[in-house]
Formats: structure tokens, sequence, C-alpha cells
């Protein structure tokens, strides 16, 4: 394994630890509650990027979504189309 490979799954589990440790957090609460919850750190996470980069970063970051939903819950009522916008 290379030293870049490494470095992308520590990442990884970094994230998953992270994420593991916020789902408790937000359990139980309202749906809107835990919406406005992620909306709020997503907000302050882009605003950490240069302005010119942060519509680049907020489409990668909803293909993500998209494909974590999609690999979750499969793709029964799958409201996406196939490159992820949503269908009409």
């Amino acid at each position: 394994m290379t030293a870049k490979r490494d470095i992308y799954m520590d990442e990884v589990k970094v994230s998953l630890d992270t994420s593991d440790r916020i789902r408790p957090l937000l359990a139980g609460l309202p749906p809107m509650v835990q919406g406005a919850a992620l909306a709020d750190l997503m907000s302050h996470w882009v605003i950490g990027h240069c302005p010119e980069s942060r519509a680049e970063i907020l489409a990668t970051h909803y293909k993500a979504v998209v494909a974590m939903v999609k690999s979750v819950a499969g793709t029964r009522d799958d409201p996406w189309t196939a490159d992820g916008t949503l269908k009409q």
C-alpha cells in the first residue's frame, strides 16, 4: 500500500469515527432539528474554503451524500437520476 493510500485510509477512519461520535447527539431529535444542526456544521465547513471553490465543494459533497444514501437505501424509490440530480 502506498503512503498516499495510507493517508487516505486514515482520513476515512477518522471521518467514520467522528460520525459515530456525532450520531448519538442527533439520535432521537426531530428530523428538522437534525437537519438544522447538520446544516450549521456544513455552513462552517464551507466557509472554511475559499469563496471561489465553495460551489464546487458543495456540488461534490452533494454527490457524495447521494452516493451514500444509495449505498444504504438502495435504488428503490430513488429520487435521483444517474448523475445525482433530482428527478423531475
